[in-house]
């Protein structure tokens, strides 16, 4: 397959590893741990078989030492780890060329800038990777492309492996779609959470427009008296509006501290996430308050213009 798309001028890069990165096509999501003793101290790292031009291809940072070399034949005995790797075991200049208990040894060449190989709700683990084909083999293809149609590209890119490998069905996917994939039932529980919240507000909306219409009819003529005492407008629409103000706050006061409870715990389920802030509930009353006194106006608007002379004749 490398062969292959070298022959093509879009190709900048290809490699390979046994995990995929994201949740792909085939719909798998796999890790492998392997543990080992350094100087009387277990350790644990997440491992992956990884192939030459790993870091290139996916533009991964070196942060120390050097990249897995082709004519290095003693780096199938090497690893390269991430930041996270390095911290655990001393830093990066302290793990740089040192042997490691890792498959029965393995020399720590270079270290990697931390990136996302698992879930996204777990912070980034420990992790060492090799070039050994002796531990696992690679199952993954990754293709680094510079083009100005991706879909076309991608068109391409299956021939070519339909050429390599006459039997292969599941289809290849985008990064950043394997990405997203991770997130598929955050999305739908948020579809239906906002589906559920817009026919809520409706629903309440219609109940306050028919309180508003109620309040009025009831009050009817005590605007009339108001307004012939010489009440402006406004103030019966504030007479009017104020005691559904009052139901509201009330309302918001009960269920703005269970709404931050919630969404925290739904928050904590995110290794990387927003902080609530007091200000994100200060929007949310601004909001009711403006729903509120947008759909009782046009009835207490009605009712504080209408000619006082016709409430009173009622």
């Amino acid at each position: 397959m490398r062969a292959e798309l070298s022959k093509e001028t879009w190709v900048k890069a290809v490699s390979a590893s046994d995990a995929n990165l994201g949740l792909g096509s085939d719909g798998t999501l796999r890790s492998s741990i392997l543990k080992f003793s350094q100087e009387d101290k277990d350790y644990s790292t997440n491992y992956m078989r990884v192939d030459y031009d790993f870091f290139e291809t996916l533009e991964i940072r070196l942060l120390g030492g050097r990249d897995f070399d082709r004519t290095m034949h003693t780096d199938t005995a090497a690893v390269i780890v991430n930041r996270k790797m390095a911290e655990q075991m001393g830093g990066i200049e302290r793990i740089l060329g040192k042997k490691i208990g890792l498959n029965g040894g393995s020399t720590v060449i270079g270290v990697v800038d931390d990136f996302h190989f698992q879930h996204l709700r777990k912070k980034v683990e420990p992790l060492s990777l090799s070039i050994n084909g002796n531990v696992s083999d690679i199952e993954y293809i990754f293709i680094k492309v510079e083009t100005g149609s991706l879909p076309k590209t991608m068109e391409n890119i299956w021939k070519v492996w339909k050429n390599v490998n006459p039997n292969a069905t599941i289809p290849a996917s985008y990064l950043d779609e394997n990405a997203n994939n991770l997130y598929r039932k955050d999305r739908t529980f948020s579809k239906i959470v906002m589906m559920g919240s817009g026919i809520a507000i409706v629903i309440s909306c219609m109940g306050l427009f028919a309180l508003a219409l109620s309040a009025t009819a009831r009050r009817v003529k005590e605007i009339g008296i108001r307004k012939v005492l010489g009440a402006s407008v406004w103030s019966v629409i504030r007479l009017i509006s104020l005691n559904f103000i009052m139901l509201v706050s009330l309302a918001f006061a009960i269920s703005a501290p269970i709404a931050w409870m919630l969404l925290n715990s739904w928050l904590q389920t995110y290794a990387y996430r927003v902080q609530m802030e007091w200000w994100m509930m200060g929007i949310a009353a601004m909001i009711v308050f403006l729903i509120t006194f947008f759909t009782i106006f046009w009835q207490t608007f009605r009712a504080a213009t209408a000619n006082p002379v016709e409430s009173l004749r009622i």
